[in-house]
């Protein structure tokens, strides 16, 4: 940035070049068919960094690579910052009445900034393929990717710290319920979410408890965060039998078998992905 006294350098997470991957199952409270791919999204953090080191700018690079299942779902995140430090959100793409925004463009109504990306998968990655799914049955004809482009501008500069950890909670919201979230296990409801689903069917969340969310009785979640590539199940195929490790690294609370993912012998069952 030799022309901007504001903007000095650029951090970025996972890296320039790489993406983390986030893949939800959407029956939440139940297991469902407990795939995977009901919304699998790639991002990137960009940080614009001051010569203090502190952050100016965040843009968020989010690529919707499958859609299983039918429902129209929304896709956000949550920073540990109060709404108020943001100047201006841009890029978002909001197509129903589901989500109302402040002037500044993060979400009305709560607490902490929360910036919706989109509040209707469907009209994101579009099926023009003429099947139930999007990018999930190997048989059917794909569809390419789509790319959402979010920069947060902040009022002042914040610290790294404030911000959170990336990937900054994000979550999804179902059918077009806003109430209705899924979040990574651990993470925190927004203000927004419907309390009432919390401990019925097949989830545990104790919503008092800081980390016990999002989380069955035995520790599966229905959120997953992997740093990297990562290859997701074909449709209705339970994430346990692509991958033999995931359930023990789950109920042992991320302890055990933390490389689940990684393509070592005895770890992943290739043809229960989808190609």
């Amino acid at each position: 940035y030799p022309n901007d006294a504001s903007r000095a350098s650029d951090a970025f997470f996972p890296s320039e070049n790489a993406y983390g991957t986030l893949a939800y199952e959407d029956l939440w409270p139940a297991y469902g068919d407990y795939d995977f791919n009901d919304r699998v999204v790639d991002y990137r953090y960009q940080q614009v960094l001051n010569a203090n080191n502190e952050v100016v700018d965040l843009i968020g690079r989010f690529v919707s690579r499958a859609m299983g299942g039918s429902l129209n779902n929304g896709f956000g995140f949550q920073l540990d910052l109060n709404q108020n430090v943001i100047n201006s959100v841009s890029g978002t793409r909001l197509f129903n009445n589901v989500v109302s925004t402040n002037a500044n463009g993060t979400e009305s109504g709560q607490s902490k900034a929360v910036v919706i990306v989109y509040d209707d998968a469907s009209q994101v990655l579009v099926n023009t393929t003429g099947q139930a799914f999007v990018n999930t049955v190997s048989a059917n004809p794909s569809v390419d990717s789509d790319t959402v482009d979010i920069t947060l501008n902040f009022s002042s500069p914040q610290t790294v710290a404030s911000l959170g950890t990336a990937p900054y909670n994000p979550f999804i919201f179902v059918d077009q319920t806003r109430g209705r979230e899924v979040h990574l296990a651990g993470e925190e409801p927004t203000d927004l979410a419907d309390a009432s689903l919390f401990g019925t069917l097949n989830d545990n969340t104790d919503p008092n408890s800081a980390d016990n969310t999002y989380k069955s009785a035995t520790n599966l979640p229905w959120a997953i965060h992997v740093v990297g590539g990562f290859s997701y199940p074909e449709e209705r195929t339970d994430i346990s039998q692509a991958y033999n490790y995931f359930s023990i690294w789950a109920q042992s609370g991320g302890a055990t078998y933390q490389a689940w993912y990684d393509d070592q012998p005895g770890y992943i069952n290739v043809s229960d992905l989808y190609q």
